[in-house]
Formats: C-alpha cells, structure tokens, sequence
C-alpha cells in the first residue's frame, strides 16, 4: 500500500485516506479517497 502524501483529506489527522495497493505480480489497484474504516474494508477484501 502506498499513497502520494499527505493532503487535506488523507492522513493522520483526518479520518480518510486512499492510496494505491501493489499486488503481488505488480498490478496496481488505486483506491480513492475514502473513510478509513472503509478503506480497511477494502483492503481486507482485495487480501483476503
């Protein structure tokens, strides 16, 4: 998972974030901003 830095709507101080998830045979999946709780949810779906 990586993101492009911190912006007024992602990071530690509000409570969305996005970012890009790099799979293991190098597809990049981009995710948007969106609740963390939400992108948690994501994630776990694309890991999972």
């Amino acid at each position: 998972m990586a993101r492009s830095g911190e912006t007024s709507t992602t990071g530690f101080s509000v409570p969305t974030n996005g970012g890009t998830l790099f799979r293991a045979r190098g597809e990049a999946v981009t995710l948007p901003v969106m609740s963390k709780t939400d992108l948690a949810k994501r994630l776990w779906d694309l890991i999972a």
